[in-house]
């Protein structure tokens, strides 16, 4: 069988790391041909060159038209095309399954929800004017969608459309614990990119209070460049790259994922709560959303709703490195079991080969 993928972006892009590249070997190995198309290049996810360097959002606009020519061509004798969270002009869906082109679809993040009082005025023009009639296309179109938040099933299931939940997925055996040193000082790490950054920031002055009360802690910040201060803490602040991103997590004690309650947050996706799991790191979450669903409170990680709550268990964990060593296994049991690509591998696979599936009914607010 051969698959298109049509990715958000380069292997420099998270969800798509994640959610496209981490699948290509063993959806070969399993005796498919795969392809990838990005959408955002490297340099418009990085913002190299000088449109893109402005606006990466416009330069991939730009360049929308010719990827939408390079995929009907390269559709040609293709079985499948996957769109990861990519939204082509509903002509184009139209084309490809004139030609006996079958389609799926995968979103980590809520791309139906780019209209709430936090996102700007111009964010949620876009999406009335184009995001969502684009969304509701694309699922009408997809014989199944694969989502990672399971607050997002319903939605996608009243369309009749099938859907899946992957959290993740994590390649378990690329990510994997480090023998731990038994040092004195606590390494609490954060990961993530400078849109997410904000959400570290309740957590510092938490972290600051500690290390006055007492508490060894170092923080690391990884996959930014921006300059990170807590008074009182050190902190080491590590840019992204892919051949470091495993070992930088396993060396975590403790792991941060920290959200905002809000309409958007409620959906997002959880890649950095699977990667902290399978690098045997225990977690202290928000219960927003996706926290309460992939952290087990108490098992694999502490949830925290509130500053109080949040300093709390901070403490615990720091304070106690058996009960972190208990955690951070029963964590990489969980990214093993239940959030790697092995774990998931038989579902996709069965997606793949299952019978077209009729035309869904639409009915998306």
């Amino acid at each position: 069988m051969r698959i298109l993928f049509v990715s958000m972006g380069a292997e420099n892009r998270a969800s798509s790391r994640l959610r496209v590249y981490g699948w290509l070997p063993h959806l070969e190995a399993a005796g498919h041909t795969c392809q990838v198309l990005p959408y955002h290049s490297v340099a418009t996810s990085t913002g190299e060159g000088w449109v893109a360097a402005r606006s990466p959002r416009f330069a991939a606009w730009a360049a929308g038209p010719a990827l939408w020519r390079e995929i009907e061509a390269a559709a040609e004798g293709i079985d499948w095309v996957v769109f990861q969270e990519v939204l082509p002009p509903p002509k184009l869906l139209d084309r490809l399954g004139g030609r006996g082109v079958r389609i799926g679809f995968d979103f980590s993040d809520p791309v139906h929800l780019a209209n709430g009082p936090d996102h700007k005025v111009h964010h949620r023009l876009i999406h009335r004017l184009t995001t969502l009639p684009r969304f509701r296309a694309m699922l009408e179109a997809a014989e199944w969608a694969t989502i990672e938040n399971r607050g997002l099933k319903e939605m996608v299931a009243a369309t009749g459309t099938r859907v899946e939940a992957f959290c993740g997925p994590v390649d378990a055996d690329i990510y994997l614990p480090a023998e731990r040193t038994g040092g004195d000082t606590v390494v609490v790490g954060w990961a993530g990119s400078f849109g997410t950054l904000p959400f570290l920031d309740p957590v510092l002055p938490i972290l600051g209070d500690l290390a006055r009360g007492g508490l060894p802690i170092e923080l690391v910040v990884f996959g930014v460049k921006d300059a990170v201060s807590v008074p009182g803490v050190p902190v080491r602040v590590i840019p992204w790259t892919l051949e470091a991103e495993p070992s930088v997590i396993a060396g975590f004690d403790i792991g941060l994922a920290y959200l905002p309650d809000t309409p958007w947050t409620r959906f997002r996706g959880g890649a950095k709560l699977v990667l902290y799991q399978s690098c045997g790191v225990p977690t202290v979450a928000s219960p927003t959303g996706i926290g309460s669903q992939v952290i087990r409170d108490g098992v694999t990680g502490l949830l925290a709703d509130g500053d109080a709550e949040w300093a709390q268990a901070l403490e615990v964990l720091i304070a106690d490195s058996d009960r972190r060593a208990r955690m951070g296994a029963a964590a990489r049991q969980d990214a093993v079991s239940c959030y790697s690509y092995r774990a998931y591998l038989p579902t996709l696979l069965q997606l793949l080969a299952g019978p077209p599936a009729g035309v869904s009914q639409i009915r998306i607010p």
